[in-house]
């Protein structure tokens, strides 16, 4: 499975990229929606935050929506925003066991 990992905190970004090259999936990784686009034909799942500079989250996955139809999961240390069109969302700081379970419940 190929993974689109998009965040602006580089932190993040690398320690999900690295969880995800462990666990044997090959990873790909963007700063800012605008830098997930030409990026997103080549992935199974993506991982979004929510603040990004250039094109956020929310837009980036409305932009999605209108593409193809992949797993995305939505991540912020905010609340869950009323709406948006990912499929599941969870909060930072997360737990690495809950977010391997809700990609294996999304990818079955």
């Amino acid at each position: 499975m190929k993974v689109l990992i998009v965040e602006d905190e580089k932190m993040i970004r690398e320690l999900l990229a690295a969880y995800f090259a462990i666990t044997g999936h090959d990873v790909l990784t963007a700063e800012n929606g605008k830098e997930a686009m030409r990026k997103i034909p080549l992935v199974d799942l993506i991982i979004s935050g929510v603040d990004m500079p250039k094109m956020n989250g929310l837009e980036l996955i409305a932009w999605v929506r209108e593409k193809r139809d992949i797993p995305i999961i939505l991540m912020s240390g905010r609340p869950e925003p009323k709406e948006h069109q990912a499929n599941a969302f969870i909060e930072k700081p997360f737990n690495f066991l809950k977010l391997g379970h809700l990609i294996e419940k999304l990818t079955k």
